[in-house]
């Protein structure tokens, strides 16, 4: 659901750079900590290798001192290490054992450094870690025994003390926290880069999208690639394309829905004897529908002229206005009349020249031929088809 989405506002560009950094800080935590382990490990190892090479040069030097009991030259090699920075302690144990010398007060070893760390015969050396109170701290060491003559004489101990290589660990970190902060600022570049190379197409695509939903067929999507953004653009552009040729074809189909009611509208008027009403021409194919049915309703108006002339001939000659002084001429023009008027109505129905008006109305005797632009009027035409 929507209220219940926290990123539902979110854009696109927003949480794509929030997904880059978001795995950057993820990957470059990952890296760093174990950049950070490793280094501890090696700072490690690298301590205890140095603080074994004391320890087994000191063992050198007490081989004398510890076969004539020399507890001074003892003194001296214990003081020698614990000199050094990150030893914590030293102490020297004869072969049975005993602590001959030792930095502790009184010789007295912790507890945790009695029994730890005892070398076996034909052991090279021993690493053992401890915690031990030192002058009232509580500090972690690595007890490191190298042995005297082979261990027949005794061992010297020597304590590494491991808060001297965090330091250099927590240097370290610190560096890789620096480098990786610029890495992060660089990825959030890179992520606003990338965003704005990947939303430029989805908001185009966005734009084409509304236009299309409202209405305006006419956008089109500047495909620049071939991905699925590339893919969906060709799509929305041919979805357009469709769009406007079902618009097209709809208004097309509505302009011959109007022009065929208009052309039954011509016709059904025409049944009614109103013949002055004319169909509009067009290109198409009602166009021609129409044209031949203004063909027909103006012979059907010329036709209907022609008889009107007739009849008003024929009315009056019963009353006393003859055609000719002679009766028998009378009688003949009369018959004449009568013959071209059926041979007309004849050529009507069935002629295809007065479909086509090639051939006009053959005229009566003292009048005009009977041409489309008639002098009876509309009213006279439309009674007379009634009748």
């Amino acid at each position: 659901m929507k209220s219940g989405n926290p990123f539902y506002r979110w854009s696109i560009r927003t949480k794509t750079v929030l997904l880059i950094i978001g795995v950057s800080v993820i990957f470059g935590s990952g890296v760093l900590a174990f950049i950070y382990f490793q280094m501890q490990n090696t700072l490690r190892d690298a301590a205890i290798t140095k603080t074994r090479l004391v320890a087994e040069g000191l063992s050198v030097k007490a081989v004398v001192p510890v076969q004539v009991e020399d507890l001074n030259a003892l003194q001296s090699i214990q003081r020698e290490a614990v000199s050094r920075p990150d030893v914590a302690y030293c102490f020297i144990r004869d072969g049975r054992g005993k602590v001959l010398t030792s930095s502790f007060e009184g010789n007295a070893l912790p507890p945790a450094l009695q029994t730890n760390n005892i070398l076996n015969p034909g052991m090279p050396f021993g690493a053992q870690p401890a915690i031990i109170p030192v002058k009232d701290n509580i500090i972690d060491v690595i007890d490191i025994a190298s042995p005297i003559a082979g261990g027949t004489l005794g061992t010297v101990h020597v304590g590494l003390n491991r808060a001297r290589i965090k330091p250099a660990g927590g240097m370290l970190l610190l560096y890789g926290m620096e480098v990786g902060i610029v890495m992060l600022i660089m990825a959030s570049l890179v992520a606003v880069l990338i965003s704005a190379i990947v939303i430029a197409p989805i908001k185009d695509l966005m734009a084409v999208a509304e236009s299309l939903g409202n209405g305006d067929l006419s956008k089109k999507v500047n495909v620049r690639t071939g991905d699925e953004l590339g893919r969906l653009g060709e799509i929305l552009n041919r979805t357009g394309d469709q769009l406007q040729a079902l618009a097209r074809t709809a208004s097309d189909q509505d302009t011959m829905q109007r022009r065929a009611a208009d052309l039954l509208a011509v016709v059904s008027t025409a049944a009614k004897g109103d013949l002055t009403v004319r169909a509009e021409v067009t290109a198409d194919t009602l166009g021609s529908v129409a044209d031949s049915l203004n063909l027909l309703i103006t012979n059907h108006r010329m036709l209907v002229t022609y008889a009107s002339n007739v009849a008003a001939e024929i009315q009056r000659s019963p009353s006393g206005m003859p055609l000719s002084s002679d009766s028998g001429d009378h009688s003949r023009h009369l018959a004449d009349v009568t013959k071209r008027l059926t041979d007309t109505i004849g050529r009507y129905k069935f002629g295809k020249e007065q479909m086509t008006g090639e051939t006009p109305l053959p005229p009566l005797e003292g009048h005009a031929p009977v041409e489309e632009d008639v002098t009876t009027s509309d009213e006279d035409i439309k009674i007379g088809f009634i009748e």
